[in-house]
């Protein structure tokens, strides 16, 4: 049976409603999928965005046919010649066995989905290389360390945010600020790591890490950025605290994550989420005067860049108004 790859709308349609039929969402930002049918009419499909392989569903009459494992090898060989070696999945569980038989190691499961990768350049490695970072800045053996964490956007980094990082940092040796690398925001991520360091570095005990691709990522969770409220959100966010619980805080010592109560809905079911899987180490502070980067960025976006540095920490104001006043022009 030939493997196609989609080019035209036509097709594309075809596979979306497909995917909706395996209760699936043909996700943005997917730049390749290849599809087999059977008498015009879909049976089986597989997608990637950058490094992650995702959207693989096959008809329910046509899964002893062994489409999947022909559809994956298909698109695994197609990303070798991009010259993609590291490659990560999200997929249903029932697919968990195929893709450990191909080599894939599995990161975390729930009952209903799997994140797997391929062996090279592991999440241990990965956070291996943060522990390194962390034991070399401030000469300490993380094992024997009081340490907290905070997960932030900051787009832009506010009066907020540092009221929270000054929270977690109290009763603790040393607090990790991962700074979601996801560039899908406003401000870049270049620019929101600049303005968090520097927000920061007057605090001998904080430092900003990029939070890597395992931690609120595309791949952990993709709702946050598309803030699609859907009955996947929860699933998502099951999966993304899991791994920050299994791998992050256990290798690198984390006692507590530290978070701001939320508002918006889908933050809201994340809060709760972090709560059912982090249990007491999972720290709820107030809002500071309810600011939100939501609001700064309204106001920068209608050009009252003056207004929105009330909001902004007073050893940034300077460098957070000439970004704004470009980002206006823009």
């Amino acid at each position: 049976m030939e493997i196609k790859e989609v080019r035209l709308e036509r097709e594309l349609n075809k596979v979306i409603e497909f995917l909706d039929s395996c209760d699936l969402l043909y996700e943005k930002g997917i730049d390749k999928t290849l599809y087999m049918e059977d008498s015009g009419k879909i049976i089986a499909t597989i997608s990637k965005e950058g490094s992650t392989i995702k959207c693989l569903a096959v008809d329910k009459d046509s899964r002893e046919d062994n489409l999947a494992s022909t559809l994956v090898s298909a698109m695994i060989n197609l990303m070798y010649q991009e010259g993609i070696y590291h490659i990560m999945v999200y997929t249903k569980i029932i697919y968990l066995n195929l893709f450990k038989s191909l080599g894939f190691k599995e990161i975390v499961s729930t009952d209903k989905t799997t994140i797997l990768e391929t062996k090279t350049d592991s999440i241990e490695s990965v956070i291996k290389k943060i522990r390194y970072q962390i034991e070399s800045r401030f000469n300490i053996n993380v094992e024997s360390e009081k340490i907290n964490a905070v997960v932030i956007n900051a787009n832009p980094f506010t009066n907020g945010h540092l009221h929270l990082v000054e929270e977690a940092r109290k009763n603790a040796d040393y607090l990790l600020c991962f700074l979601l690398e996801e560039d899908k925001s406003y401000y870049s991520f270049k620019e929101r790591m600049t303005l968090a360091y520097l927000a920061t570095q007057c605090y001998e005990n904080v430092m900003v890490i990029p939070s890597t691709k395992y931690i609120i990522s595309n791949l952990t969770f993709p709702t946050y950025f598309l803030k699609e409220k859907d009955i996947k959100n929860h699933e998502w966010m099951l999966t993304d605290a899991l791994i920050f619980k299994n791998y992050f805080m256990k290798l690198l010592n984390i006692r507590y994550r530290f978070v701001a109560k939320e508002t918006d809905e889908v933050m809201v079911l994340y809060n709760n989420t972090l709560k059912e899987v982090l249990n007491d180490k999972l720290v709820e502070i107030d809002r500071l005067d309810n600011i939100s980067a939501s609001m700064v960025r309204n106001l920068v976006k209608d050009n009252k860049i003056n207004e929105a540095l009330d909001y902004i920490p007073q050893q940034i104001k300077q460098t957070f108004r000439l970004l704004s006043l470009e980002k206006s022009h823009e």
